[in-house]
């Protein structure tokens, strides 16, 4: 803006556009801190996984977005770099990779300083029914006690060997055990049992633990098939044999247990010892001494067995959840062969321990609630005194209040009733309101099942939460304005011991699980990521608990969120966004939008629902939807009358429709000038002002809204056709100017612009052959007018021709015009005959129609071509009538005694054409009497001799019939009815001639049975019939045929004359003595080298033929008749095949090759060569070692003679290689067929690995130690001369564990490049290499072993972590209850000892703790009545 210093001041102002230009200072961002997703293994390739999006704030190239993949096994999966798709590549094997740890990364386009970031893609192969349940063996044996009773026990071998057992020890006979390498259901496996004596076991389908269902006698076996499914849906099978053989008992060993039953925690740790057996055998010396293993019933393998000792501890743990108790069969065997067995049944009842953490019953919650619930003082204290005494109703105070607290009340418990009481006596303005109860379990049992619960963020101090119930309640007055919701993170923790809080250190990496309807996420600082709660990761994350025995050392944070929406409450009033104008063009339709009215109000709901009205509106040519703003017109616009309006629009804000509608009706009744504020509501109001603008309202109208013109045929020049004519209403300037034109274009037609006359575009010379068609076209389409023909053809143009004015927009309007085609009628009717000729019986009554003819008129149309007949003369015009129309003629008088007279009429077809035209015929009617007689034949059957090459056209036979009747009854006519179906033959219908009028073949048809008929011409006719049979002679005209153009045949080489070469053979279609066949050879590069027995067309040999001087002849054959020019021909190939005439030489008898030390296995060292005189297969040579060859480092192609290198080389072991080769023929050695040569291999020096100076180091490093910390140095030396190949660098090639270390490529120190943990690796092995530059590069390795040395970065945790003690009610103070222990992962002296303190609990103040010895005392004497057990919270510490 320039502002000038004058007086008054004036300004001037100019917009200056300022464009900030894009630098790349943005990288991409994924809209997750990681991703995962899953798949089903085996899918085919291009299977979906996930498709992440990522943005970028930059613009243009430096916002465009490319995706790619790095990390292990990357090649099995595809990211589309544009879209960010990630799909398979490959097939998935679950049980090869279950997981895949993926980099997705994001890089922008910029072509400077390209930015990118990256997340982790975790895919988890879902499992697939792709694997069958396997035994270890396919048959088992089993050798059971004599006389075993369904009450005593006995075992099985392993390994499919044959096993004895014994023992009253139960019944356990056989322990069914299969594996299933899939995972969940697919790997549930199920027994069953089958098989001959099935019926006399029993099996536990669960644990395959077979036992005897009768007593077991006699000496047969009994057979059995154990059967093993699993729980897929569409389960595999296994199926193994079992047999089951008796011995006699006192062979078994006998096996002791000192006890047989067991309590054991659920979360004792792995190889706790259980008990110990002893066993002892019969037998002496070696074959007595004892084994011990798990014989069956071991589920999840929870316990083992050491097989010297007998020692029985916990295995893979423990579980109470899936099996509060364990029945498990162990056995001892002694060493005979085959080893007898007895087993022993243990019973392990498991206790239940704190390991599973509170679960909620949903994982998001959802509440509402009022804002703003004001009361007065005295209505505070009034709910005050009601809460106190627990009430539910307060009656006292306002109707309105008194039912806003009854709500509250009714929705809390006896607890919440307090707690208004509370709030009421401290005189506070607002009593707390329940928002929402939530729920959760948890899968222990006892007091670690039990649930109480915590707010973890409480939105600021606005709600607080009941332990014990769940409740969540508000604690202040909620403003919908200024927080509108919240979201509360609600903990349960359990009471069991160690107390599952939430909180949760998973090998020092800090877990968080938040829990948000579908969409849950397993933050671990940056690592882990996971959506979807199925709550896979939380069972993969107490499996690793239990599994590993660590839930003492792990605490998870297990949250809910509570999602709290405040309600509106209508405390603001609405504001209108701006002043409104609009201009609107006259006659606008009513309805029309004009603009919409818009409003603000910070409530929302109901209590925002602005309802608009129209204050002021004069003329009422507006209307406003009340709930939309929507001005629209109500009434017709016209600018000429009022170009502008001022309307008021009145904005109200009312809770409920129905007050919407009090409002509005109240307003109308005040005349709209002034409305009153009902109670609850608000007001507003601004002015709308409407400008009405000019519009090109008027379209042109024509004069007629049909137009119809006439054009004539064969107009020979342009010639004006009519005229259309239109005006336009508006009557000044562009909107009334009119011009003209064709809607749809035409070939035939234009309209001038101007003047709407229509013209023809070319004259009807022009239009030529085209335009007939199309005349013609247009008249088949469509109907002439003033024509009764159902038939006629169209004779009409449709043209649209459009009158548009020059407003803007421009408006336009429409006419049709009709041009017919007017015909000329320049064609005359045409009859069907020149002359008609018909029989009329003496007895026909009057207007009986005897005859019919016909007349067409095809090239005129409409009436041009509709035809009338009328009589012009004739000597037989008064005794016959004609149809106008039909052309029937018609007896008109009676034709008695008028017998074998001839009357002659003259009929004219005329058509309706201006002027008309016509055309005339004779008619000849003959008065005939009564058809007596039939036609008769001279003969009743003919036959006739014809040679196949008769001419088309010969005369073959005449034949004749007679009728005795007069006149037209006694005239024959001749046809074939049948037999002709080809049309082979004619027949003359008056003489009754027959012709050939069809080339005849003897070798298709040797006969024809033709059925001639003879019909007379009498009104009636008769007719008779008699067959023609016509005989075809051969004639020589096929010549002889091969089925081949070209045959092959095979001859050895060095054959002798005469000998057999091949046979062909010619077929001829004629007859046999027209198809005498003759052969002979006519040409050919074989012609004088082979003969061809004339009559059976054998080839012979004349000459012995060489194979290596010409391997083909080819012989021309010529296949004759006899005496006839017809013959056929073909070609015989004839192959000379070779014999191995000839053997394998070298071309020389030594060879020489160098060959680098350091050359890898496959190279090639060079060729030899052999050569054979023989060609074909038979000069092959195959080439091979001899001997110790074999063995010397080189192989050998049998074909090509390429030596290569097998293995590698040492020059210093052996610089000079001799080989002996072999070359020969295929097949086998014969003698002297084969050659041999020698090849001397020289090794040379090549590039030899660096050396290390030692192959292993240590060292230590501190677990406390800071990112590139120095740990040790490695060197290595090259001992090669040339300088390509003594130049190397380090680089670790393995064992580097999380990349936790790194090596300096040219000095070699070993560096740290992350934080070391001890308790999670305690020590790495790494793989150092030293690589050099020559070419192949060669490596030297060294081992480097590191370990992590410890730091005091642990605390203590109490072992066992559900330790429990023992008291017996009323014994003094001081009487010992239990001792505590703990350990420390940290190594000592950075662990024991302990120092023990009592943090809390229920029942602090009955015990004392030693803090040094950790011993637990009374401080008085306990009732187990009034406490049952006591609770309490203990600390460790490091001393």
């Amino acid at each position: 803006m320039v502002l000038l210093a004058g007086s008054p001041p004036l300004t001037g102002s100019g917009t200056v556009r300022v464009i900030v230009q894009d630098v790349n200072d943005h990288s991409p961002e994924f809209e997750l801190q990681a991703y995962s997703a899953s798949v089903m293994e085996n899918l085919e390739p291009g299977t979906f996984v996930l498709q992440p999006t990522a943005t970028d704030q930059d613009q243009g190239l430096n916002a465009k977005i490319r995706y790619s993949l790095l990390g292990e096994n990357v090649d099995r999966f595809t990211v589309d770099p544009e879209t960010g798709l990630v799909q398979t590549s490959a097939l998935l094997d679950r049980e090869r990779t279950p997981q895949y740890y993926l980099t997705l990364v994001a890089r922008d386009s910029s072509e400077t300083e390209p930015r990118a970031s990256a997340v982790n893609l975790t895919v988890t192969v879902l499992d697939d029914n792709d694997n069958s349940p396997s035994f270890s063996a396919e048959r088992f044996t089993v050798y059971v006690p004599d006389r075993t009773r369904a009450g005593e026990m006995f075992y099985y071998g392993a390994g499919g060997q044959s096993m004895c057992i014994g023992g009253p020890a139960g019944q356990f006979v056989f322990g069914g055990k299969a594996t299933d390498a899939d995972t969940g259901a697919n790997s549930h496996i199920t027994f069953s049992l089958s098989g001959a004596d099935a019926d006399k076991f029993t099996l536990d389908p669960q644990t395959g633990v077979i036992k005897a269902g009768v007593e077991l006698t006699g000496s047969r076996p009994y057979v059995l098939q154990v059967d093993a499914m699993d729980g897929a849906k569409v389960p595999r099978t296994a199926s193994a044999g079992l047999e089951v053989r008796l011995r006699p008992g006192e062979l078994f060993p006998t096996i002791t247990a000192p006890q047989t039953h067991f309590t054991l925690p659920e979360d004792s740790a792995a190889g706790r010892l259980i008990t110990q057996l002893a066993a002892t055998s019969p037998k002496p010396g070696p074959a007595g001494r004892m084994q011990f293993q798990i014989a069956g019933g071991n589920a999840a393998d929870a316990l083992r067995m050491d097989v010297a000792t007998g020692e029985v501890v916990v295995g893979a743990g423990l579980d109470f959840e899936s099996a509060p108790r364990y029945t498990v069969w162990v056995e001892a065997q002694d060493s005979d062969i085959p080893a007898l067995r007895s087993v022993v049944q243990l019973v392990i009842d498991v206790t239940d321990a704190n390991d599973n953490p509170p679960v909620m019953e949903s994982s998001l919650y959802n509440s509402t609630i009022m804002e703003e619930e004001r009361f007065s003082t005295g209505v505070a204290q009034r709910v005050g005194r009601c809460g106190s005494k627990g009430r539910q109703v307060c009656h006292k105070g306002s109707a309105g209040v008194a039912q806003r607290v009854k709500q509250v009340w009714l929705k809390g418990s006896a607890g919440m009733a307090q707690r208004v009481g509370r709030y009421g006596s401290k005189g506070r303005q607002v009593p707390p309101q329940s928002v929402i109860t939530v729920r959760a379990s948890d899968a222990d049992s006892g007091i670690n099942g039990e649930v109480t619960y915590r707010l973890t963020t409480d939105g600021d101090g606005s709600f607080e939460m009941d332990s014990e119930s769940g409740e969540i309640f508000t604690s202040t007055r909620l403003d919908r304005e200024s927080v509108a919701s919240y979201q509360l993170t609600v903990e349960a923790l359990d009471r069991g011991s160690p107390q599952l809080t939430g909180t949760a250190t998973v090998r020092g990496i800090t877990a968080t699980i938040y829990l948000e309807g579908l969409e849950d996420s397993f933050e671990s600082s940056g690592i882990f990521e996971t959506k979807g709660w199925s709550c896979w990761l939380c069972g993969q994350l107490l499996s690793w608990m239990q599994s590993s025995r660590t839930l003492h050392r792990l605490r998870l944070y297990f949250f809910v969120q509570v999602m709290v929406t405040v309600l509106d409450k209508n405390d603001n009033p609405p504001r209108f966004t701006r002043l409104f104008s609009v201009n609107v063009t006259e006659n606008a339709d009513p309805g029309a939008f004009v603009i919409r009215v818009t409003s603000s109000d910070q409530d929302i709901g109901e209590n925002a629902n602005a309802s608009y009205i129209l204050v002021e509106n004069p003329g009422e040519k507006f209307a406003i939807d009340p709930l939309t703003g929507n001005v629209t017109v109500a009434g017709p616009l016209d600018r000429e009358t009022q170009d502008e309006y001022l309307l008021k629009v009145g904005l109200v804000v009312l809770p409920t429709v129905r007050t919407i509608l009090m409002y509005t009706n109240y307003a109308y009744v005040l005349g709209m000038r002034k409305v009153a504020a009902l109670d609850g509501s608000w007001r507003a109001d601004t002015p709308l002002t409407i400008t009405i603008m000019d519009q090109n309202d008027n379209s042109p109208e024509f004069e007629h809204s049909y137009y119809n013109f006439h054009f004539p045929e064969l107009q020979q020049s342009v010639v004006f056709v009519g005229q259309v004519a239109a005006i336009d209403r508006d009557k000044q300037g562009p909107n009334s100017i009119i011009s003209y034109s064709l809607k749809y274009p035409s070939d035939l037609f234009t309209v001038d612009p101007a003047s709407g006359e229509l013209f023809s575009k070319r004259s009807l010379s022009e239009f030529d052959p085209p335009l007939v068609r199309m005349l013609t076209l247009l008249a088949r389409c469509c109907r002439y007018k003033h024509t009764a023909l159902e038939s006629s053809p169209e004779n009409q143009y449709m043209l649209t021709v459009m009158a548009t004015d020059n407003g803007k927009p421009p408006m336009s309007s429409e006419c049709l015009v009709t041009v017919n085609v007017v015909d000329a009628n320049n064609n005359p009717p045409q009859f069907d005959r020149r002359g008609y000729f018909s029989p009329v019986p003496e007895s026909a009554i009057l207007g009986q129609q005897v005859m019919k003819v016909a007349a067409r008129d095809d090239k005129d149309f409409g009436v041009n071509a509709e035809i009338e007949y009328i009589k012009t003369g004739g000597n037989g015009s008064e005794l016959f009538d004609i149809g106008k129309k039909s052309g029937w003629f018609s007896v008109s008088r009676t034709l008695s005694g008028r017998l074998l007279q001839y009357y002659t009429v003259t009929v004219r077809a005329v058509d309706k054409g201006v002027p008309p035209r016509h055309d005339e015929v004779a008619v000849v009617l003959v008065v005939t009497g009564e058809n007596k007689l039939s036609p008769v034949f001279t003969a009743l059957s003919y036959q006739v001799i014809v040679p196949e090459n008769e001419p088309v056209g010969s005369v073959i036979l005449t034949l004749s019939a007679a009728d005795g009747d007069e006149g037209p009854n006694g005239m024959v006519r001749y046809s074939i009815s049948s037999g002709n179906e080809q049309g082979e033959f004619g027949v003359s219908p008056v003489s009754g001639t027959v012709t050939i009028r069809q080339p005849l073949d003897y070798d298709t048809v040797q006969e024809y049975r033709l059925n001639i008929t003879a019909t007379d011409l009498g009104f009636e006719p008769r007719a008779a019939t008699a067959m023609l049979t016509v005989t075809l002679t051969d004639v020589n005209d096929n010549a002889p045929k091969f089925n081949q153009s070209v045959f092959d045949s095979f001859i050895p080489e060095n054959s002798p004359p005469k000998s057999f070469v091949y046979r062909v053979k010619a077929t001829d279609a004629d007859s046999p003595k027209n198809a005498v066949i003759q052969y002979s050879i006519v040409g050919g590069s074989g012609k004088d080298l082979f003969i061809i027995e004339s009559k059976t067309g054998e080839i012979l040999s004349k000459n012995s033929f060489d194979y290596e001087e010409k391997d083909l002849y080819v012989l021309d054959i010529l296949a004759a008749n006899p005496d006839s020019t017809m013959y056929g021909s073909t070609k015989v190939r004839v192959h000379i095949t070779g014999t191995n005439e000839y053997y394998p030489r070298f071309i020389q008898p030594v060879f020489h090759f160098d060959v680098s030390e350091s050359a890898e296995v496959g190279t090639s060292v060079g060729l030899i060569q052999a050569t054979d005189q023989d060609n074909g297969e038979d000069g092959k040579v195959y080439y091979l070692f001899v001997g110790s060859s074999n063995d010397r480092g080189f192989s050998i192609n049998p074909e090509t003679a390429e030596i290569r290198v097998s293995r590698h080389l040492d020059r210093e072991t052996q610089s000079r290689v001799v080989l002996t080769v072999l070359a020969k023929n295929a097949g086998g050695i014969r003698g002297n067929d084969t050659d041999e040569a020698q090849v001397i291999v020289s090794v040379q020096d090549g590039n030899d690995p660096p050396e290390f100076l030692q192959s292993d180091y240590e060292a230590e490093v501190s677990e406390g130690a800071s990112t590139g910390t120095r740990v040790l140095t490695v060197k290595a030396i090259d001992k090669d001369v040339r300088p390509q190949n003594n130049q190397f660098s380090y680089s670790i090639i393995g064992g580097n564990t999380g990349h936790a270390f790194k090596v300096d490529p040219q000095t070699g120190d070993v560096e740290t490049t992350s934080h070391l943990d001890r308790e999670t690796i305690t020590g790495y092995v790494l793989t150092i290499g030293a690589i050099d530059v020559g070419a192949p590069p060669q490596t030297g390795t060294t081992t480097v072993r590191i370990s992590v040395t410890d730091i005091n970065d642990n605390g203590p945790v109490l072992d066992p972590p559900d330790v429990m003690g023992y008291v017996s009610e009323n014994e003094p103070a001081g009487t010992s209850v239990m001792t505590l222990g703990a350990t420390d992962p940290d190594l000592p002296p950075n662990g024991a000892p302990f120092m023990f303190n009592l943090a809390g609990g229920r029942h602090r103040d009955m015990v004392s703790i030693e803090k040094h010895t950790g011993v637990v005392r009374t401080t008085k004497s306990v009732d187990r009545e009034q406490t049952p057990k006591l609770e309490i919270l203990v600390s460790a510490a490091e001393d």
